[in-house]
């Protein structure tokens, strides 16, 4: 019985110095690999949303433009604009700093991009017409849209083929 109850008490001692010592020195080598992987996981991490933020706003903008010029009579391309004549509608894109107005017929002209989207990135777009050489396309346009961010570390652009249904 002796043994048992030597081994009772030794276990109600607790831990000693030592082990404490150890454990938290494990715990702050473990701590310090953490904290060095911290700046970059948090890079990546807004590499990643920028990249997604710059997807969405070309997407969003892109889906306008197209759909509009999908159903044009008349498509006249300029240089920081694009004008798309739908029937007795008309619509003006212009290209106004780092925004993209969409003015329809004698409306007031208003921002496409989203409000939300970051201002420290740019939008440009440009279209010229296309023609084909093989009888199967008669017309259509490619519209080329861009989004750079402020830093100049990303860019992205997008080529969109444009086939309007009801050209003159």
């Amino acid at each position: 019985m002796r043994g048992w109850m030597g081994k009772i008490r030794k276990a109600k001692q607790g831990i000693t110095l030592v082990e404490v010592i150890v454990a938290m020195a494990l715990s702050a080598i473990i701590m310090a690999a953490v904290a060095s992987l911290l700046p970059s996981i948090l890079r990546i991490y807004d590499s990643a949303n920028q990249i997604a933020e710059r997807n969405t706003l070309l997407n969003n903008v892109a889906n306008r433009m197209v759909g509009d010029m999908a159903d044009a009579r008349q498509i006249i391309p300029g240089e920081d604009t694009l004008t798309i004549r739908t029937g007795s509608e008309q619509i003006v894109y212009t290209m106004i700093g780092n925004r993209i107005e969409r003015q329809m017929g004698s409306e007031v002209a208003v921002d496409i991009l989203p409000a939300n989207y970051n201002r420290n990135m740019s939008v440009d777009f440009a279209c010229k017409e296309i023609e084909a050489t093989d009888g199967v396309l008669e017309k259509g346009y490619i519209l080329t849209l861009t989004v750079t961010n402020s830093k100049n570390d990303g860019t992205l652009e997008r080529e969109y083929a444009v086939l309007p249904l009801a050209l003159e």
